[in-house]
């Protein structure tokens, strides 16, 4: 399976890496997307199924999981596929300029069980899919939103030591020529948002 292509023309995957910081014991980033992506083909979505993917020691996925009966639960293996969806990482080109963003965002499905009930899934999305899905477009810009308020609030305290308050009009400006862009708007000479 190789990297998936995008009916859009302005977005193209160029790799996989992995975010900083993750523990990712060795394991490739593009051979882990490509086990997500054959995972997503086979049950239509890519959430919990990780965790049953990555049983077998034979899984690309498997070091990324803890399997010690003794240490781990279930939750803390769906806790620990929720990290691995997170940080994976598209080098994506959009225009001329080369982007590194999650290339799984969560959202939520609106799914009907068995009985007819209507439920709400949490199911994750790649990046290409999100752009297509304006839905799903929307619920991304919401939790960029919100983180964003979240961080204002969170480091507005450390102003005085660090200075970061500085960096959240760029961070603000950078999600509006977003949210523009997303609605057929370009940004204007100057205003790219590669950070």
């Amino acid at each position: 399976m190789s990297i998936p292509k995008s009916k859009r023309k302005d977005l193209e995957i160029l790799r996989y890496t992995w975010r900083n910081g993750f523990p990712n014991y060795k394991v490739d980033a593009e051979a882990a997307a490509v086990e997500l992506n054959r995972i997503k083909a086979k049950k239509g979505t890519v959430n919990a199924h990780v965790v049953a993917a990555a049983v077998t020691k034979r899984s690309v996925l498997a070091p990324l999981l803890e399997f010690d009966s003794a240490k781990a639960l279930t939750d803390l293996r769906v806790r620990q596929a929720g990290d691995l969806l997170g940080a994976l990482r598209a080098v994506i080109l959009h225009g001329d300029e080369e982007y590194e963003v999650a290339y799984l965002h969560p959202i939520r499905l609106d799914t009907v069980d068995a009985e007819g009930d209507e439920q709400e899934e949490r199911a994750y999305l790649s990046i290409t899919e999100v752009r297509e899905d304006e839905d799903a477009t929307a619920q991304v810009l919401r939790g960029a939103r919100r983180e964003l308020e979240s961080w204002r609030q969170r480091y507005q305290t450390l102003e005085a030591v660090f200075g970061i308050k500085k960096a959240i009009p760029q961070v603000t400006r950078a999600i509006q020529i977003l949210e523009k862009s997303e609605n057929g708007i370009q940004p204007q000479a100057g205003q790219g948002t590669a950070m």
